[in-house]
C-alpha cells in the first residue's frame, strides 16, 4: 500500500509539472503574437504557473480532507463548481498583485478593469475545471479497475474455497470405504490389513501432497490409481482385474488431483463389487488435436449404478471440479455397451498456468 501511494504521488507530481510547464509555454506563445516577448510578459507567466501550481495542490490536499473522491458525481459537480470560482478569484488577487509587482519592470502596465477581471477569473475557472476533470476522472478510472481486480481476486477466492470444499468430499469419503475394509480384516486376515494400511498410507501421502494443488501430472495421478487398486485387490482378490492402455505420450499431461482414482473407485464400487463373479477395470488415454481423452472402463452396467446406495456425490464432484477448472473445454460422459459401463472425460491438453 505505502508503495502504490509512493507511486501515484510521484505521477500526480509528473503530471502537475508536465500540465503547468505546458500552460506556460501556452502562454508564452500567445505573448509572441503581439511581438517579440517582454521581460515582464514571461516573468509574469512563470509567475502565474507556479501560483496555478500552488493553488491546485493545495486544492487537491483540501479534496482529500474532506472526502470528495468517495462522493458521487452529482455531490462532486455541486462542490468542485463553488471551488473553482473561489480558485479563479483567488488567483485573479494573486495575478493583480504579481502584476503590480512588476510595475519597476514594465512603466506602463495594463490597467485591470472589470471586464477584464471578470475574463481572467473565467479562464481560471475553465482552467481549474479541467484540471479537476482530468483529476476526478484519473481517480475514477483508478477505482473502476481497481474494482475489477478485486471482484476477480473475490471470484477467484470462492472458486478456491469451493474446490478446496469439492476435495474435502473426495477424501473422507474414500478413507470412509478404505477403513470398513481394513476394520473387516483385522480378525480375519491380519497380515492383510497391515498391507491395506501400508497402501492406505501411500495414498493418504499422495493427497496430503497434492491437497493444495489444482493440478496435477497424469503419472502422479496413475501412482495414486495402482496404490489404490492394490489396496482393492486385496479385497477382491481374484474378482478385480486391471488393465492398463494409455498413451505413455500423454503421461505429463495435467489433470485434477484423485480424478482418475475417483472414476476407477466409482466403477469398482458401484460396478464390479456389485457382480459375484467380479470383472475388469480398463483404463484408456489417448490425444487427438489439443484434446485429451481419458476412459475408466469397468464390468457392470448403469442399472447397478443407480442403486439406492449409490449417491452420485463421485461422478458430480469430478463433474463440477471438471466444470470450474476448464468451464466449457472439459465434459465427462458416462455409457454402457456390452454390460461394461464406460467413463470418458475430454481435457484440453495444454491447460493456462493457474497462479
Amino acid at each position: 500500500m505505502a508503495s502504490t501511494h509512493r507511486h501515484s504521488n510521484k505521477y500526480y507530481w509528473y503530471c502537475q509539472g508536465i500540465g503547468w510547464g505546458v500552460y506556460t509555454l501556452t502562454g508564452f506563445g500567445f505573448a509572441s503574437l503581439y511581438g517579440s516577448p517582454k521581460l515582464h510578459s514571461m516573468i509574469f507567466n512563470i509567475a502565474i504557473s507556479l501560483m496555478g501550481l500552488v493553488l491546485t495542490h493545495a486544492y487537491r490536499s483540501f479534496i482529500k480532507r474532506q472526502g470528495w473522491l468517495k462522493l458521487n458525481m452529482g455531490q462532486i459537480i455541486l462542490r468542485v463548481l463553488p471551488a473553482c470560482v473561489v480558485i479563479g478569484m483567488v488567483w485573479f488577487v494573486a495575478n493583480t498583485t504579481i502584476w503590480r509587482l512588476l510595475a519597476f519592470i514594465n512603466p506602463k502596465p495594463v490597467a485591470f478593469t472589470l471586464p477584464l477581471a471578470l475574463s481572467i477569473i473565467f479562464n481560471v475557472v475553465v482552467v481549474t475545471f479541467m484540471w479537476s476533470l482530468l483529476y476526478f476522472g484519473w481517480h475514477f478510472f483508478k477505482n473502476y479497475k481497481q474494482a475489477e481486480i478485486d471482484q476477480w481476486k473475490m471470484a477467484s477466492m470462492a472458486q478456491e474455497a469451493q474446490l478446496m470444499a469439492l476435495k474435502a468430499q473426495i477424501n473422507p469419503h474414500f478413507m470412509f470405504n478404505a477403513l470398513n475394509n481394513i476394520r473387516a480384516l483385522i480378525l480375519e486376515d491380519p497380515t492383510k490389513a497391515r498391507e491395506m494400511l501400508t497402501s492406505l498410507s501411500e495414498l493418504m501421502r499422495y493427497s496430503l501432497r497434492y491437497s493444495n494443488a489444482r493440478q496435477v501430472s497424469l503419472a502422479n495421478e496413475l501412482t495414486v490409481v495402482d496404490s489404490y487398486l492394490q489396496l482393492a485387490s486385496i479385497q477382491f482378490e481374484d474378482r478385480l482385474q486391471f488393465e492398463n492402455q494409455i498413451n505413455p505420450a500423454i503421461m505429463d499431461v495435467q489433470v485434477p488431483p484423485m480424478l482418475v482414482q475417483t472414476l476407477v473407485e466409482n466403477g469398482i464400487k458401484h460396478g464390479i463389487a456389485q457382480l459375484p463373479q467380479g470383472g475388469k477395470i480398463l483404463l484408456k488415454g489417448t490425444k487427438d488435436n489439443g484434446i485429451v481423452t481419458l476412459e475408466v472402463e469397468n464390468t457392470g452396467s448403469l442399472a447397478l449404478k443407480n442403486t439406492k446406495e449409490s449417491t452420485g456425490t463421485g461422478l458430480q464432484n469430478v463433474r463440477e471440479r471438471l466444470q470450474m477448472l476448464y468451464g466449457t473445454e472439459a465434459q465427462i460422459k458416462l455409457s454402457e455397451k456390452q454390460d461394461k459401463v464406460n467413463a470418458t472425460v475430454l481435457i484440453p491438453s495444454k491447460i493456462k498456468k493457474i497462479k
